[in-house]
């Protein structure tokens, strides 16, 4: 994710944050129609983001997740072995 695209993203959130926890805005009708928009735009660039493929970055982090995962299990069933 590029730097512009992370920040418009952490943007849009704590827009929708705002306007969430602010009773009088929550109550006026462009104040929700301005969260509505918001959460929308969330919504549809998260369903465009999952529609990419995966990067050579991606895939090796979350091969490696899964690998700390696994000797994490390993170790942990290893320990209850010993007791």
């Amino acid at each position: 994710m590029s730097k512009i695209t992370e920040d418009l993203h952490a943007a849009v959130c704590q827009a929708v944050a705002l306007l969430n926890i602010a009773p009088e805005v929550a109550r006026c009708a462009e104040g929700r129609q301005a969260r509505d928009i918001l959460r929308q735009a969330l919504a549809t660039y998260a369903d465009a983001y999952m529609d990419e493929p995966v990067t050579p970055e991606e895939f090796k982090a979350i091969a490696r997740k899964h690998r700390r995962a696994a000797q994490a299990g390993i170790a942990a069933q290893a320990a209850k072995g010993k007791t």
